[in-house]
Parts: structure tokens; sequence; C-alpha cells
């Protein structure tokens, strides 16, 4: 076998080891073929692919920068680099790399999916649903882009069809995490309660201490006539056992003044000081606070991403 056979064989073993998902054996094969060839434009592709799926972003962008100047007519490597750069929050740059890669093949459909998901992320959403759908005519088996079409026509209010979209990508992919949780958001908007339980039940089965998964299915208890006070009020002490027990010793004791006439320093924090559920709840609270009562003072803490006029509202009636 000569030293081209060789290394091809070597990374045929490093792609079905990533694919196995035993990253640590994939990235030794990969790295033996590069001790060798130093620009290896396949080895340096497998290892971005590898620093993506482990989380290391912008060590992937630097392997598939590399794999590209090696390799400049190589589609793959740039509709790669593409989504790499969408996961470092690049999303210009990423759209570059997929028109570069589409330049080079227009038929690629990773290429039109990466190319859809930085469009989205930029919020042009319907060029985005464009891109997503070119992807599916040339694979219509691709879970990722039925979910990230899924996640369009939710967005642009065409509930309907993206429940119909998520459950084709869970058709394709049983388990898949992205598309149930659409899924249940989408349900959501519907209003199908059962359903948006037993879709977060799915969720939770599969990852059970996933924090965000229990507390969109807690909100949704509260509209199930199925579940009374007791079921609840159960369901939330299961939630303080797996998040809030775990981090309890971490909370520092408060050394503010424990005199009790001092004036109340009360502060509200949220990201949804805005049009939302929360404040159709809390502003008769703020409404009917007395600015001029001895004993309290309101603080308000907004992390909304886009303040609007209810966020305002608030700010004018709140003393801070």
């Amino acid at each position: 076998m000569d030293r081209r056979d060789s290394e091809t064989a070597e990374l045929r073993e490093a792609v079905r080891l990533q694919r196995m998902g035993r990253f640590d054996e994939a990235e030794a094969q990969a790295r033996l073929v590069l001790g060798r060839r130093p620009e290896h434009p396949a080895a340096l592709r497998l290892l971005g692919r590898v620093a993506v799926q482990r989380g290391r972003d912008e060590e992937a962008v630097c392997l598939l920068r590399r794999a590209a100047n090696v390799a400049p007519s190589e589609p793959l490597i740039h509709s790669d680099l593409a989504a790499a750069l969408g996961a470092c929050g690049r999303d210009a740059e990423a759209e570059c790399s997929a028109r570069a890669a589409l330049d080079l093949r227009p038929d690629l459909p990773e290429a039109w999916n990466n190319l859809g998901a930085s469009l989205k992320r930029q919020g042009r959403i319907r060029q985005a649903g464009a891109a997503f759908a070119r992807a599916l005519r040339l694979r219509p088996n691709y879970p990722e882009a039925h979910r990230n079409l899924a996640d369009v026509l939710r967005a642009v209010g065409r509930v309907l069809e993206a429940v119909r979209e998520y459950r084709m990508a869970l058709d394709l992919r049983p388990g898949y995490f992205g598309a149930l949780d659409g899924l249940a958001a989408a349900l959501v908007d519907l209003g199908e309660t059962d359903q948006v339980i037993a879709t977060y039940q799915k969720l939770i089965e599969l990852h059970p201490r996933l924090p965000d998964a229990r507390s969109g299915m807690l909100y949704t208890l509260h509209y199930s006539p199925a579940y009374d006070s007791e079921a609840l009020f159960h369901e939330h002490i299961e939630w303080g056992r797996l998040f809030c027990e775990p981090v309890r010793h971490q909370i520092k004791v408060h050394e503010n003044d424990r005199d009790p006439d001092r004036k109340l320093r009360v502060g509200y924090v949220s990201p949804d000081l805005r049009e939302h559920t929360v404040t159709k709840f809390i502003t008769a609270a703020f409404d009917h606070h007395d600015p001029g009562a001895p004993g309290f003072e309101l603080f308000c803490y907004s992390d909304a991403e886009k303040p609007d006029e209810v966020t305002n509202r608030i700010k004018s009636i709140v003393d801070h």
C-alpha cells in the first residue's frame, strides 16, 4: 500500500469513528495524517468537524480556514466553514462561505441549509425559508433542513405547516432534540395542551436534567385539567430537587441591613418586562404601588431584547 492509499484508509477510519461519536479516536487518527502532511485538506476538514461537534467553534474555524486555503475549490469545506462561523455568531462571514460553496456546487444541500441558517440569524427570514426549501428539494430526507424550515414557518405564523415539518424531522431522526423542542413550542401556539405535555415528557425522558424542557412542561401543566394543585405542587418540588438543591450551597448570605423599620427596596428582574404574559399579571402590582408609601421602593431590572411600549409604561410607574 503506497502513502496515499494509507492516508485514505486512515481518514476513512477517522470518519467512521467520528460518525460513531468516538471523537478522541477520530481526532487521533486524523492527526496521524497531519503529522506526515500538515496541510492535508481532508484531515483538516475532519478535525474541524470534530471540533464543532465538541463545541470548540473558534478552533473549528481556524482548522477549516486552513483547509479552505489549501483546497479552495472543495465546496464541502466552504460549507463546513459556514457552519462553524455560524456557531461563533459570525453570520455575515458564514453567509459568504456558504455562497462560496454554492458557487462551486449549486446542488449541495448542506450549503443551502447553512446559508439558510446564516440568513435566519441575520433576520432575513423569508430568504432563509427559500434556502431551506431548496435544500429539501435536493435532499428530501434531510432532518436538519426540515427542522430549520419549521422554525421559519413558525416565525412567520404558518404554525400548522411548521408542525408538519417538525414531525417530518422526527420521523427521519427519532428523538431529535431541536425538532422536539420546536414542536413543543409550535403546539403551544396552537393551544394543543395534551400534545405539548406529551412532547415535553418525551424530551424529559431523553434528557432528564434539561431545565428548559422541564420549565416548559411546568408552564403548560397549568393549562391542563388533568393536573390538580397537588400534582402541580409535586412537579414543582421535583424541579427544586433537580435544579435548586445541587446549587443551594452556592447561595451567599446577604449582608444587608436587618433593621425592621428601614425602607424595603424591592427588585423585579425579568427578560419579559414587555408585551408578554408576565406583564399582564404583574403590572397591576406596579399600578397600585403608592410611590409615596414610606415602607417600599420599587426597582425593575429589564433584560428584554426588544423593549416596547409596555416596557416604557413600567418605567413610568415604578420608582427606578
